[in-house]
């Protein structure tokens, strides 16, 4: 009987053990033990009394009566780790926010709902963003201070971080009534915010010029981007360049550019953004020349600059670029790829203690490897008084010089570098990125005609596929079960439908189309048009976006694969959604055009006749049909959609419209060239299947 009671005892409740005024000898333990994300179990040894964002937190902070301290950062976050050790790992500081505050990490790559809602608070209360962001809240939910990173002490023109704790504790107990009325008026804002555009008349051709005109215009030729005191690369915006080029080889203002694209593009590769030795790209530079970024390297730039980089190979006959996409290529499987095929979300900026050790050199440390080091620092200047700190130095190379005939020297390098204590990796995989990362090596792997890349954007995809839930609902993380954002669906669908057009795989099509009715049934709103960037129900407000960041705006892709699955008959995809969609950005196009590149390059696809290409043969290694494929690949075509078929492929395209009667017919290959639905004669003439290709009505 006593064993039979000791087995339906409850468990035991953890043993959390943070700092107090009286206690300041660990170790610690807090709520974040428990969590999957990196970043949180990463501040799990806090003196701090971390919770999990949820309801027990709020409701914690409701019972004391004392505002919540929100923490919002990510693993591969330089300032964030100043902040953890200043700051998070001190017992006194800790003691401090235990007393005073609740006290909620988040994980900006896990919640990314969550941080866009914050960081719109942020920005109207501070007049800037960023990471860490510090933010304090009501037990509502609803901000009334806000920053970024908070130095210990007072410096500079920050207060310091306990000096700042005190003086909010003081007002949450003395000025009651100003903080509710202003928590009420950061209520009205973040609804603004959120809100996305005001539904107007559908923005066309004219509006999408206004974006490339935008854009032309505000690029700084001297230090060749749109940064101000930084340069970060800005994919979205190069993405709509290369997609205007592309899709308008007429246009005006096609040769300026073309002119900024490159010049953008040689700036990036050549400097000290791209990693010269082991490939792939750091996340932003922190001086306005492309010279010194900070080192840490995510997933979402690597996989959008893989598909940039293939594209511009071709739109603007520059081959190197080919280099460029062959070594990103190479840093994904060495460095970020999991065995499932997936890929991991960042590698960190810090090793052996600090920032960039694992990348910098000294000459000495080149000459230690290299027999005759003169024809690479020819290259690659590397001098005693280095450019980075302690007198190292960041690699960038000469725009002149050609890094073909150093082959062997950066390996050389590269494998003295793998020495070196490497960056952690934040081991998430993120479904968002790795659509992205599928649809960069699909595009790239179409174009470039490199069928390894296309296998490993097989790989992931299939990883991405196997975690979806009986509902067909996508999580945010691979091995969690966080409910998928906007994001999450709209970059997925996209890689798929890439990836059907470098294979010609109906299963990637049909998976595309099953996706989009998920994403449109869990997350389109039907009284207002547009997309709600997730399902999530505890936050201020539901929001809704237009504009691109460092990753597109989802609705905006949500919107062009919408389209993209309409051209070819897809029964998740209706053409009123899609035009709904668009009438929500036109005030954004109008008023901030280079804000939304994404939605300029759905409006500008829209205005334009539908065009699909239908490649049919019997023998997918049909001589006739990878040449007509070939000519078809020659340059990037956005304004097309192409759907490579065989007759075993008939029953699983079934639903799709545009794709019913496309047969080989007697010859064993046919194209169909089709506009509006209207499609030209079929041909198996690539001469003539050519010229078809460039006739536009």
């Amino acid at each position: 009987m006593l064993l039979l009671l000791l087995s339906c005892a409850p468990a035991p409740a953890p043993q959390w053990r943070t700092a107090t005024a009286d206690e300041r000898e660990g170790p610690w333990r807090n709520r974040l033990a428990d969590e999957e994300s990196p970043y949180l179990r990463m501040h799990a040894a806090d003196p701090v009394n971390w919770w999990p964002w949820g309801a027990e937190a709020f409701a914690e902070a409701a019972r004391r009566d004392v505002p919540v301290f929100l923490s919002i950062g990510y693993f591969a976050c330089h300032w964030c780790h100043v902040m953890h050790h200043e700051s998070f790992s001190d017992p006194a500081t800790a003691a401090v926010l235990n007393a005073g505050f609740v006290s909620i990490k988040v994980d900006r790559e896990e919640r990314p709902d969550i941080d866009a809602v914050y960081m719109d608070a942020l920005n109207a209360l501070a007049g800037r963003g960023g990471w860490p962001a510090s933010l304090w809240l009501t037990p509502e939910r609803v901000p009334i201070y806000g920053g970024t990173y908070y130095p210990p002490e007072r410096g500079r023109s920050r207060p310091g971080f306990v000096e700042l704790l005190g003086r909010i504790s003081e007002r949450w107990s003395t000025e009651r009534e100003k903080i509710t009325a202003l928590s009420d008026t950061m209520l009205v804002e973040l609804a603004q915010r959120g809100a996305g555009g005001a539904v107007g008349e559908r923005p066309g051709s004219d509006e999408a010029a206004g974006v490339l005109t935008g854009l032309v215009a505000s690029w700084d030729p001297e230090h060749l981007g749109w940064g101000g005191r930084t340069q970060f690369p800005m994919t979205p915006r190069l993405q709509f360049m290369s997609s205007a080029i592309a899709a308008s080889p007429d246009s005006p203002e096609r040769a300026r550019a073309e002119s900024v694209l490159r010049r953008t593009l040689d700036a990036i590769e050549s400097g000290g953004l791209y990693d010269h030795l082991g490939g792939g790209f750091h996340r932003y530079t922190i001086d306005i020349d492309w010279r010194v970024p900070h080192f840490e390297k995510m997933l979402y730039d690597n996989g959008q600059l893989l598909g940039v980089y293939a594209e511009a190979a071709l739109l603007l006959g520059e081959p190197g670029y080919r280099r460029v996409v062959a070594e990103t290529v190479d840093f994904l499987e060495r460095d970020l790829r999991h065995s499932s095929g997936a890929f991991y979300s960042s590698l960190g900026a810090d090793s052996e203690g600090e920032e960039g050790t694992h990348y910098v050199w000294t000459p000495d440390q080149i000459a230690a490897v290299l027999a005759d080091p003169r024809p690479f620092l020819d290259a690659y200047p590397v001098q005693m008084r280095g450019n980075f700190e302690g007198g190292r130095t960041v690699l960038a190379r000469r725009p002149e010089a050609d890094p073909a005939p150093l082959v062997a020297q950066r390996a050389a390098l590269l494998a003295a570098r793998q020495q070196r204590e490497a960056p952690p990796t934040d081991t998430k995989r993120i479904v968002a990125w790795n659509g992205l990362t599928i649809s960069g090596l699909a595009r790239a792997g179409r174009l470039l005609d490199e069928p390894r890349y296309i296998a490993l954007a097989e790989d992931a995809a299939a990883a991405v596929l196997s975690a979806r839930a009986d509902d067909g609902s996508l999580p945010r993380i691979l091995g969690d079960d966080t409910p998928g954002v906007l994001a999450d669906y709209a970059f997925t669908i996209e890689g798929l439908l890439d990836l059907f057009e470098a294979t010609g795989q109906p299963r990637w099509l049909a998976a595309a189309n099953g996706l989009a009715a998920v994403m449109i049934a869990r997350l389109y709103d039907p009284d207002d048009g547009g997309f709600f960037e997730s399902t999530a129900t505890d936050l201020p407000v539901r929001r809704k976006d237009l504009t691109d960041g460092a990753e597109p705006a989802a609705s905006g892709r949500a919107g062009l694969v919408m389209l993209r699955l309409w051209r070819l008959g897809a029964p998740a995809a209706r053409l009123e959604q899609i035009e709904a969609l668009l009438s929500t950005a036109g005030s954004t196009l109008q008023s901030r055009p280079t804000a939304a590149p994404t939605f300029g390059t759905l409006a500008d696809l829209r205005s334009r006749p539908s065009r699909e290409v239908i490649i049919a043969a019997d023998d997918p290694t049909d001589s006739r049909r990878l040449e007509l494929l070939a000519r078809f690949n020659a340059r990037p075509r956005p304004d097309t959609a192409l759907a490579p078929l065989s007759p075993a492929d008939r029953a699983m395209l079934a639903p799709f419209a545009a794709l019913i009667g496309k047969s080989p017919g007697d010859d064993g290959v046919r194209a169909f060239v089709c506009s509006e639905g209207v499609c030209e004669a079929p041909t198996s003439d690539p001469e003539v299947f050519s010229r078809l290709l460039e006739n536009r009505r």
